[in-house]
């Protein structure tokens, strides 16, 4: 991950530390909320606590719009051909290589089921259609009456549909924004969010409608941003704001005792990442911390590799493991952690970071009839 970000003058933004732990505990969160739907340790320990874990994932949307303007303000006052195929290029090379990687694991074991094996491979979510789609990243584009190959690669698929209108997004907010653009950005989205969360009784739009779900929510990241860069730069109560992260995130995670409502929890999202931006005190100090800073740079490799294991793995062979007490279903849960962590950083280290770099790299150099040269990307905080 690089360290900071420039804009279009020679004044580097802060690298913000804290978003990097908020992207880790995100994906452990859910990492958590399907161990808890997995529903094995229901009788020894209560994970009630994590059923509300799939807004971990509103927290990553929010968050995506947030960092890239962070990274891009500034560098889309023109949207050309060569500054978008960078963008592009940078955010394929970020996302692709581990859902790949990982789509060819779950293809090697179908054909491991119909040639060794000898039984049914390739049906229902696993079908070919469903590959192509998803080596397209587009099964969650309405496509699909099912959530298909690795589960939790929908959101995969959601953001690369906003990364593709992402410039244009960021090239408008240079262009006009204001207080009144930022509320409209922001508060806007509550009427969808309202309409949805009535009709569907729920706020989990996956395959079914991811993109809807990501596009209003990285539209409130950009008004998040947009409130943070009017307010960095301000003598702010430092123990105020230190004292609303540490509520917002209290609040969080008690979601489910407190019964907080659907757009509450995405609200208090977008409220706890302008306050860790922002925090220059002991909160700041805490998320910083190198633990969870690393936490955060394995985040997206934990995110996709645990469903391969969840879906694939951990389903399977879970209700074969023994659990007579307390204390063995502490041991087995810890187990399941750690496999995961250890799969994660195996996938970062191993896949994600050399394939970026090295994607980064050739396909900078590919298009010989852009005009100019592509830009370098942007030294900056990892979107």
């Amino acid at each position: 991950m690089l360290k900071s970000a420039v804009n279009s003058s020679p004044t580097k933004l802060p690298y913000i530390k804290p978003l990097n732990a908020i992207r880790g505990a995100a994906a452990l969160i859910v990492v958590f909320f399907h161990t808890y739907k997995l529903g094995f340790f229901s009788q020894h320990m209560d994970l009630s606590a994590f059923s509300n874990g799939y807004f971990a994932v509103d927290m990553f949307f929010i968050l995506s719009g947030f960092v890239l303007m962070h990274v891009y303000n500034g560098k889309f006052q023109t949207v050309s051909v060569k500054n978008y195929y960078s963008f592009m290029v940078s955010r394929f090379a970020r996302i692709y290589p581990v859902h790949f990687v990982l789509l060819a694991i779950l293809v090697g074991i179908e054909l491991i089921k119909l040639f060794v094996l000898k039984i049914p491979a390739f049906t229902e979510y696993k079908s070919i259609p469903t590959l192509i789609t998803s080596l397209l990243m587009i099964q969650a584009w309405h496509l699909h009456t099912i959530n298909p190959w690795n589960g939790v690669s929908w959101s995969i698929s959601a953001e690369w549909f906003c990364y593709l209108f992402a410039p244009f997004i960021i090239a408008f907010w240079d262009r006009s924004k204001n207080l009144a653009l930022g509320l409209f950005l922001f508060f806007i989205p509550a009427i969808f969010l309202t309409q949805y969360t009535v009709s569907l009784h729920k706020t989990e739009l996956t395959f079914e409608a991811g993109i809807l779900r990501i596009a209003v929510e990285f539209l409130m990241g950009v008004a998040v941003y947009g409130a943070y860069s009017a307010l960095r730069n301000k003598k702010l109560n430092s123990i105020a704001i230190d004292a609303g992260a540490w509520l917002c995130l209290g609040a969080l995670l008690a979601s489910h005792y407190l019964q907080i409502p659907a757009l509450g929890i995405i609200y208090l999202c977008g409220a706890m990442i302008l306050l860790s931006s922002l925090s220059r005190g002991m909160f700041e100090k805490v998320l910083s911390h190198k633990i969870l800073f690393y936490l955060g740079e394995i985040s997206y490799s934990m995110y996709l590799v645990h469903g391969v294991l969840f879906y694939n793995v951990f389903n399977q062979v879970i209700h074969k493991l023994p659990q007579q007490n307390l204390g063995m279903a502490i041991l087995e849960l810890i187990l399941i952690v750690v496999i995961t962590l250890a799969s994660a950083a195996l996938s970062y280290h191993g896949i994600e970071k050399p394939a970026r770099e090295w994607l980064r790299k050739h396909l900078s150099k590919l298009p010989s009839t852009l005009p100019g040269k592509t830009s370098e990307q942007p030294q900056s905080q990892s979107a």
